[in-house]
């Protein structure tokens, strides 16, 4: 499974994989330069783009991907929110093919109208995605996932001392506490799904300002033995 890592923040997020037979873009929530970009200006080999919901760091460029002719995936509520952008309207536990990838959404918990993550599957090489960002916690566990993409946004003791010191606002925090995994959370999350098959794990959506990206790392790795990378750029 190749991974691109295009952004993982606040400022935007996409990922390309491609499984040597099919690539797909996870979210597009970096303007359609930068994509462009960091697709090496090959965005009509793009075979499918998934998007998580309607948040402007994650779906950014819908329309423009939209008006090239690539095909955009994304819940109907999400479609709703971006107003004009219509595509292919998908629904949380309903299967469906792009290629050589199977890819399963699933729903998740943050203020969007119907967001979505996604277990994506090659039929090429039988390797296992699970790509899920800005969510509170995931309801569901996997098996047999080959590989790990997965929110690790805060550490809550970071967070409350911003709160304290006047770098963040309250409300701000409750926000980011409602809607986002903490390290906790994704701890929890990673070790009731670790199995002989996962090979890597990829920490995303970092908060430049509520996280300690060395502490995430390492602290995960500890948890279970595990090559981690953390998503950036």
């Amino acid at each position: 499974m190749e991974i691109d890592i295009l952004g993982s923040s606040s400022s935007g997020n996409a990922v390309r994989i491609s499984d040597g037979s099919t690539s797909l873009l996870l979210d597009a929530g970096l303007p359609i330069k930068k994509i462009k970009e960091g697709l090496h200006f090959r965005t009509s080999a793009l075979d499918g783009v998934l998007v998580t919901h309607e948040h402007q760091d994650h779906a950014k460029a819908v329309g423009d991907l939209i008006k090239m002719g690539v095909p955009v995936y994304a819940s109907a509520g999400t479609f709703e929110a971006l107003e004009k952008a219509q595509g292919n309207c998908i629904k949380a536990l309903q299967p469906f093919a792009v290629g050589t990838f199977t890819v399963l959404p699933f729903a998740v918990i943050h203020d969007a109208l119907e967001p979505l993550g996604f277990v994506i599957r090659s039929s090429v090489s039988g390797e296992k995605l699970l790509y899920v960002t800005d969510t509170m916690f995931i309801p569901y566990n996997f098996t047999n996932l080959t590989h790990i993409m997965i929110e690790c946004n805060y550490q809550p003791d970071i967070l409350w001392n911003n709160v304290r010191t006047g770098q963040v606002l309250k409300k701000v925090a409750n926000r980011v506490v409602d809607t986002h995994m903490s390290l906790k959370t994704t701890l929890a999350f990673l070790q009731e799904n670790v199995s002989l098959s996962l090979r890597e794990v990829w920490l995303l959506h970092l908060s430049d300002q509520n996280s300690d990206e060395n502490l995430m790392k390492e602290a995960v790795q500890k948890a279970i033995g595990i090559p981690v990378y953390v998503a950036k750029k």
